[in-house]
């Protein structure tokens, strides 16, 4: 009988003791989280309280003046340290690396054994107007050493060991997911990148290599569902290469789908209009495409009489002549009209 009530009594005290902790544990969550909350806000208002202010000093230096509370901060980015020449054959050539460790040494340059070359430092390079002159250099370098038959890949060679200094992408196997593989995020912008520097052909083909569609085509190969976008795709240096991986979860589909149809069919929503501004293999006669834009839905036509891939000659809302190649945002819950010839 003593036992028993010694029994409950310790039931009951160390339940008491679990709730006590409990409690301890939950107000200490709490603090921690307003001290967050409290070192966002300052944060933030610092960041929105002051003056920004860009200066392009030269194609190498980017100057930025902030002023807040009557002090005035400059950052000078010296991007020249950034990028590396490299003999392509007899030309110049060369990329921007892709970071420098503690130590000083480079990642994502020529001298390196591994991954001598980068996507995203090249692609981002041009999306952001960055690589100025240098864009074309820069895409002959993507193009050269980084779109493979998987599509674009986020770096070349792959690592064939581990390297401290990088962590854990160089501890994947070659070829897999970010060790030189093709990372479907990185590979969408890669796409855009081609839009904007004009290469049609190199776009339309990075975009056949990662669409499951066509992948799935070749099922022994590609082994991945053929109707859902796979989040990366083994690249050259794997020994599966071109298998697909990782679908179902990745929020590269809604990439993929924005590229083919912002950037390659070219209905892009911006600030001030919707462009159509289309991106298509030659041989297209054209397409059609339903697009609903700002409480409004416009039905356009694209005709292809001329078989070019870019240009658009006459665009009209509603049988109106329409200057440019953007649409305004009407805005009235009506279907309008779009009619646009390329040439």
């Amino acid at each position: 009988m003593i036992g028993a009530n010694l029994a409950t009594h310790l039931s009951k005290q160390r339940g008491a003791l679990q709730r006590v902790f409990a409690g301890v544990v939950f107000a200490v969550a709490a603090y921690m989280l307003y001290r967050s909350l409290i070192a966002l806000r300052a944060s933030t208002e610092a960041l929105t309280s002051g003056v920004y202010t860009e200066i392009r000093a030269s194609g190498d230096v980017l100057v930025y003046d902030r002023t807040a509370s009557g002090e005035t901060i400059r950052v000078v980015l010296n991007l020249g340290h950034a990028w590396e020449e490299v003999d392509l054959g007899g030309s110049r050539g060369g990329w921007y690396i892709r970071a420098t460790c503690d130590d000083g040494s480079v990642i994502g340059a020529p001298s390196c054994k591994y991954g001598r070359i980068f996507l995203n430092a090249q692609v981002w390079a041009i999306l952001s107007g960055i690589a100025g002159e240098r864009a074309g250099r820069v895409w002959d370098a993507v193009v050269k050493y980084l779109s493979k038959e998987c599509g674009p890949v986020l770096l070349s060679p792959a690592y064939g060991e581990p390297d401290e200094k990088i962590g854990y992408l160089s501890r994947y196997a070659p070829g897999a997911r970010e060790n030189g593989g093709r990372y479907t995020h990185a590979a969408a912008w890669a796409i855009i990148a081609a839009v904007m520097m004009g290469d049609t052909s190199e776009a339309w083909r990075m975009y056949e290599a990662i669409c499951p569609v066509r992948c799935g085509s070749s099922p022994d190969r590609y082994k991945a569902e053929p109707y859902v976008t796979a989040g990366n795709a083994a690249g050259p240096d794997s020994h599966a290469y071109c298998e697909g991986g990782w679908t179902w979860y990745t929020g590269s589909a809604t990439w993929l789908f924005r590229v083919g149809s912002e950037w390659l069919l070219g209905v892009r929503p911006e600030w001030d209009g919707l462009r159509i501004d289309p991106c298509i293999p030659a041989h297209w006669e054209g397409f059609f495409m339903r697009r609903v834009f700002r409480g409004a839905m416009y039905e356009i036509t694209v005709l292809n009489p001329e078989h070019v891939s870019r240009g658009v000659a006459k665009m009209t809302l509603d049988g109106a002549g329409v200057d440019g190649v953007k649409l305004p945002a009407l805005g009235d819950g009506k279907v309008h009209r779009v009619k646009i010839v390329l040439g």
